[in-house]
């Protein structure tokens, strides 16, 4: 079962923004946010925090999975709205913070969907803060909310080398971003090894091992029940398939060009179109590129 609609889906957990571009809102005796979306998703983002008014007072940390542009692309308006939040991230993703070039992208591309949107964030009067990591988390850390409400960490690298995922209990419900690849249909969960096909498998195989009840997915929405217990051998099955083409591609000496033609006409189908065409591209570049280096 698939729920992509904002609101409670547990005792603990309201997804809010849009299922496309999901904000997960974490409650114990404190409070924590995963992921801050892209910039155009904040102004619906801080009208739905009007249905919580202990919102500014509970909100103790934001928590990214990495720092890829959508993930990342709303923190500085979350940091100028919450200034006392905490930012938990990998350490990886506190060095991207520290490249101006990688800042200049994420904000960029954020400004540009903005634009392409009509949102003005200066008419509406949002400040925006620097992007920022306060406390660096790693595997076997935990984090605490109070009320029994605990996050556990899992290094998660394949999608990204900054890519962390976090298990909620005791909801046992996992937050991973696309290091589990994107849920496109049913029968079809695109892979996103886009630093390393190796590593983007070890982590599908590593959180496959853990007792889970629910899926926050990175788009889309929160999975259950069947889709939940088949999403993991899904992905495993796609993910090597789709290595296994773009090998047989290279080893027949097919231009890059005409790969990512051809496979871009075939997979960008489904529930990845809400993705920008040229970003999709972009990713399977990334990943031929991966499989390159690890070939």
């Amino acid at each position: 079962m698939l729920i992509d609609r904002w609101g409670s889906i547990s005792e603990h957990i309201d997804l809010l923004g849009s299922s496309e571009i999901p904000f997960y809102l974490v409650r114990g005796q404190v409070w924590a946010l995963i992921d801050s979306g892209v910039s155009p998703a904040i102004p619906a983002l801080f009208d739905q925090f009007k249905a919580y008014p202990d919102i500014d007072a509970r909100l103790k940390y934001i928590i990214l999975t990495h720092s890829h542009f959508d993930h990342a692309g709303g923190l500085g308006f979350l940091l100028a709205r919450f200034p006392k939040a905490n930012v938990l991230a990998s350490a990886t993703t506190a060095e991207v913070f520290k490249k101006p070039k990688a800042v200049e992208y994420i904000l960029g591309m954020n400004d540009g969907l903005a634009r392409f949107a009509g949102i003005d964030f200066a008419k509406l009067g949002y400040a925006r803060e620097n992007l920022r990591v306060d406390e660096i988390v790693k595997e076997g850390d935990r984090i605490e909310l109070g009320n029994g409400v605990n996050f556990e960490v899992y290094d998660a690298p394949g999608h990204s080398r900054c890519s962390l995922a976090y298990v909620l209990n005791p909801d046992r419900a996992l937050f991973s971003g696309e290091a589990i690849g994107f849920y496109n249909r049913p029968d079809q969960i695109l892979p996103e090894a886009l630093s390393s096909f190796k590593d983007f498998i070890a982590t599908l195989e590593k959180l496959s091992r853990l007792e889970l009840k629910m899926l926050c997915l990175p788009h889309g929405g929160a999975l259950f029940g069947d889709e939940l217990k088949n999403y993991f051998p899904l992905a495993l099955d796609c993910a090597l398939r789709f290595r296994a083409e773009f090998s047989d591609r290279l080893k027949k000496g097919q231009p890059e060009k005409e790969i990512l033609d051809q496979m871009t006409a075939a997979y960008y189908q489904g529930r990845i179109r809400l993705q920008p065409e040229q970003v999709f591209r972009g990713n399977l570049q990334a990943m031929l590129a991966a499989l390159k280096k690890e070939s």
